[in-house]
């Protein structure tokens, strides 16, 4: 399993394969008392061909809100990235849909949220992990053997993180509304589509954890 970690790694290279870099910045929460710390995990194979149970795990000590920006696309030989747009079951395989797991709702703005806030990971480590927001991404022989141009698949995954209260914070950052039901549980709006509703797009709020996977 590959934790991203303070620090940008060095990009793996491997010939006709996706190949995998991790990095991760993260910075203390402006909003209020606490820490705020989001930890981007997953499982990849060797050859790199496969990426797989991606989760976000909060490493903070307080509660927060969690949301995801996925991008996939191709970079040729010189990792310069295509115009050209991947797709999905002819260029790559995804196993149980983007996102994958229950708990996560695409956002009005294209983004994926975690709609519940995220409690700080615990000792017993009980608490302070999302369901996979991707089960298994990979690229078949098949796949892989359409081009013969050198490109390579990449997969982005950006995660954010902000404290969950105040809750007028949330929606002056992200433009989403925290809604409470009878039994006091706290989660945020969505519409009658089960997307999150988002009235305004600013991407650049919240504590950051991004694995950004490319070629040398």
């Amino acid at each position: 399993m590959t934790i991203a970690l303070a620090c940008v790694l060095g990009a793996l290279a491997v010939g006709g394969t996706i190949a995998w870099l991790v990095q991760h910045d993260e910075k203390e929460n402006a909003f209020g008392m606490g820490e705020v710390q989001v930890v981007v995990n997953e499982e990849f194979n060797d050859p790199y061909t496969v990426k797989q149970n991606v989760y976000v795990t909060n490493e903070g000590t307080v509660p927060a809100y969690v949301r995801a920006q996925v991008n996939i696309y191709w970079v040729d030989a010189n990792g310069n990235q295509l115009w050209e747009e991947p797709k999905a079951g002819t260029d790559y395989t995804i196993e149980g849909g983007l996102p994958a797991g229950d708990g996560w709702a695409q956002g009005t703005d294209g983004l994926y949220y975690w709609k519940t806030p995220l409690q700080p990971k615990d000792l017993m480590e009980t608490v302070g992990t999302t369901r996979n927001l991707i089960n298994r991404i990979e690229q078949t022989d098949e796949q892989r053997a359409k081009y013969a141009d050198g490109r390579k698949l990449v997969v982005d995954i950006t995660v954010q993180s902000i404290q969950y209260e105040p809750a007028d914070v949330l929606r002056e950052a992200w433009g989403v509304t925290v809604v409470t039901d009878a039994n006091g549980n706290a989660s945020l709006q969505t519409n009658a589509d089960g997307n999150v509703v988002v009235t305004l797009n600013d991407a650049s709020a919240g504590s950051t954890a991004t694995t950004a996977e490319g070629e040398e």
